[in-house]
């Protein structure tokens, strides 16, 4: 949500439509983190922006929401899988092992 309020200020340029590269520019705004007025590259064919944030992160940055929001794409469709329910249902698929009792663990000392 923070990301799609960001990406609503940011100025997207197309680049290439064959290859999906856009600049994006953000303004200058002294009240955020970042401070704004820089200039990011977006690929959406390779997934990469260079801010590298859609990369640390696995969900889209707010330039690539800016993108997606000019041209028309779903956002959603660049969020990695490992986000999904499906895949947080198989974390929890395997049988976790009861702990046993605390006194019965090995001592640290001794191993």
């Amino acid at each position: 949500m923070r990301n799609k309020v960001k990406a609503e200020h940011h100025r997207v340029t197309r680049l290439s439509a064959q290859q999906q590269s856009y600049q994006v520019d953000t303004p200058h705004n002294p009240g955020t983190t970042g401070h704004g007025d820089y200039t990011h590259g977006v690929n959406l064919l390779q997934r990469t922006c260079t801010c590298k944030k859609w990369k640390l992160y696995k969900i889209p940055c707010s330039h690539v929401i800016a993108v997606c929001i000019k041209y028309r794409h779903d956002a959603e469709q660049y969020i990695d899988p490992c986000y999904s329910v499906d895949a947080l249902f198989r974390s929890y698929a395997p049988v976790f092992p009861v702990l046993k009792d605390r006194l019965s663990w090995p001592d640290p000392k001794e191993t």
